[in-house]
């Protein structure tokens, strides 16, 4: 395998920082989505509440009470209140995956700029010691 030359490395460094700006924005704009989904969720949780609430009806008593009707849309509440906090569990995950993945690209980026700045350095160090043997070999050539 050859050795990446500095404009492949410095293009390759451009596309790694156009790439975790791209994932540090869509994961912004997912924390807002997040956000504003937890803020509906709540809002409509506690709507929930005061509407069963103000029915005559307690969640946290025996459902065997309550009518039929209500008795299933209950259930189905609680249900769905499971299903979407399964929902945001799993989100959660996710965003954590991604915040893991987004981490170790950043350090990628940082790794390459390193062996960007390796590489020039010793570039140059090759330019001046082919410079002074040319030097040298003009001044034997000479004598």
């Amino acid at each position: 395998m050859s050795t990446p030359n500095p404009a492949q490395i410095a293009e390759e460094n451009r596309y790694l920082n156009d790439e975790l700006n791209r994932v540090e924005t869509i994961l912004n704009l997912t924390r807002a989505e997040k956000d504003e989904l937890s803020i509906r969720y709540n809002a409509l949780s506690d709507r929930l509440e005061q509407s069963l609430r103000a029915q005559g009806i307690d969640l946290s008593s025996d459902t065997s009470s309550i009518e039929p009707e209500r008795s299933i849309l209950v259930q189905q509440n609680i249900d769905l209140r499971r299903k979407l906090e399964e929902e945001h569990q799993n989100y959660k995950r996710k965003l954590s995956n991604y915040q893991e993945g987004q981490l170790k690209q950043a350090q990628l980026v940082q790794k390459l700029q390193q062996k960007v700045l390796q590489y020039k350095k010793r570039c140059s160090e090759l330019e001046l010691l082919t410079e002074q043997q040319k030097l040298d070999s003009d001044r034997a050539r000479i004598l």
